[in-house]
């Protein structure tokens, strides 16, 4: 008998049916695909990439998949082309599907139907969905939808994501594993930067000893070589929404009283990601962010018993000195052949990138 599929479309989470809500708690997804980092994404950013929209699907009349998606139309010279979007930016390192199915095939037919719902209901010219991991599951069962629904669709890469997997049981053995290199960096910076007087290393956990030392973090952050945090407020009620839910670690170097580098990382089962870190230039020949990597590390391995550690996104060359395998997040945007805009936008992404490129090779 074949399955009754209901697809519906709400504004906020706050509008979403209670059975969903529960079924998305009970998930217990990585960070970023988790309901409370969604609100408070949705609190932050709720109006800054279109109107929003929570897909949500039926099966039998049980909740079974939610996908937060945005609908925009942007200029194409003088035409508009509508575009929808995964509801996220780059505070997301990976899309994963939100759904309780385990069956690869009925999931493949909610992904249908789900497309349908956004190609003819929403009347979209086209789809991106992005970040998704090369050869992950999510990337293998949305481009063979799409093949089965005959919709063309390009791939393109993002950005490059280095992880540690599997982790040793032990941090020694760990530590062990890397290169002498930063091994003997590691261990030199160690002993000398413990000389000093007033050094000392707080891993925050909870979420009122976050709040209390979340200043500290901004303030090493202001110091730091990076652009000024555009999304503070974000960082900071994430932070809170992760330390309550325990999956939070805020490592934070001292000299006395003063912080001079920091990390957030968050510990998800058996998966830790680092997802901000930053040092005092003033204090650089310390390598106070070695010191502070090689702790957190122990931390999760020892303390948490992770078998993944993640770097999330970026190429930066000192990922290589702590990590064992890199891997490619990429972006697939699909196209309604059935309107012109999104035969248009399709020509515009596919044909006019291969002319550029075979005009390049040829000279001309």
């Amino acid at each position: 008998m074949k399955n009754r599929i209901k697809v519906e479309c709400y504004p906020s989470i706050e509008k979403i049916p209670a059975d969903f809500i529960s079924m998305w708690r009970q998930l217990q997804p990585d960070f970023d695909s988790d309901i409370a980092w969604y609100s408070v994404f949705e609190k932050h950013y709720g109006s800054s990439y279109g109107k929003l929209h929570y897909v949500t699907v039926y099966i039998d009349q049980i909740a079974t998949l939610v996908l937060p998606a945005t609908i925009s139309e942007n200029l194409f010279f003088v035409f508009k082309s509508r575009k929808i979007s995964l509801f996220n930016n780059f505070y997301f390192n990976r899309f994963s599907i939100i759904s309780q199915l385990q069956d690869v095939d009925l999931l493949q037919q909610t992904l249908s139907a789900v497309f349908d719902h956004l190609i003819m209901d929403l009347k979209s010219d086209w789809i991106d969905l992005q970040p998704l991991l090369k050869g992950g599951d999510e990337f293998s069962i949305i481009t063979k939808t799409l093949k089965e629904k005959r919709l063309p669709f390009i791939d393109y890469f993002r950005f490059a994501n280095w992880i540690y997997s599997p982790v040793p049981i032990t941090s020694e053995e760990y530590f062990n594993t890397l290169n002498s290199r930063v091994k003997n960096t590691m261990q030199r910076k160690r002993k000398a930067i413990e000389k000093i007087d007033g050094f000392k290393i707080s891993i925050i956990v909870t979420e009122s000893e976050f709040k209390s030392y979340f200043k500290d973090y901004i303030a090493v952050y202001n110091s730091s070589w990076k652009q000024k945090e555009a999304g503070i407020g974000f960082i900071r009620d994430a932070c809170c929404a992760m330390a309550e839910k325990g999956i939070l670690r805020l490592g934070l170097v001292y000299l006395k009283d003063i912080p001079i580098a920091a990390q957030i990382w968050f510990v998800v089962g058996n998966k830790a990601s680092i997802f901000k870190l930053a040092y005092d230039e003033e204090y650089k020949k310390l390598s106070a962010g070695t010191v502070l990597t090689a702790e957190m590390i122990k931390q999760a391995i020892d303390v948490d018993g992770v078998t993944v550690i993640d770097y999330l996104s970026g190429d930066d060359s000192y990922k290589a000195g702590w990590m064992n395998l890199r891997r490619q997040m990429i972006g697939v945007s699909a196209f309604n052949k059935r309107r012109i805009m999104g035969v248009i936008m399709w020509l515009r992404h596919k044909l006019i990138p291969q002319i550029y490129r075979y005009c390049c090779r040829k000279g001309i």
